[in-house]
Parts: C-alpha cells; sequence; structure tokens
C-alpha cells in the first residue's frame, strides 16, 4: 500500500489531520477561559 502513495502525500495527510483535531479541540475548549485571559490569548494568536 506504501507504494501507491508518496512520502510526502502521506505527511500533508497526516498534517491535515492533525490541524482540524487542533481546530475542532480549540472549538470545544474556548469556554473554558475565563474572560480576563482572552486578550492575552488573542494577543498571542495575533502575534502567531
Amino acid at each position: 500500500m506504501r507504494d501507491k502513495y508518496s512520502g510526502l502525500q502521506i505527511g500533508i495527510h497526516w498534517l491535515v489531520f492533525l490541524l482540524v483535531v487542533v481546530a475542532y479541540a480549540a472549538m470545544e475548549l474556548r469556554g473554558f477561559f475565563p474572560r480576563s485571559d482572552r486578550p492575552l490569548i488573542n494577543m498571542i494568536h495575533v502575534s502567531c
């Protein structure tokens, strides 16, 4: 089965999978941060 896809395609597949998991976790965990921490989180988000 490894002959069908190049290593780059497999790597991109898993990278996209991990990014989707991180995005979903960020949406689910959004309510755990108090309102006072949101400016800090926003600053970190914008600076990245």
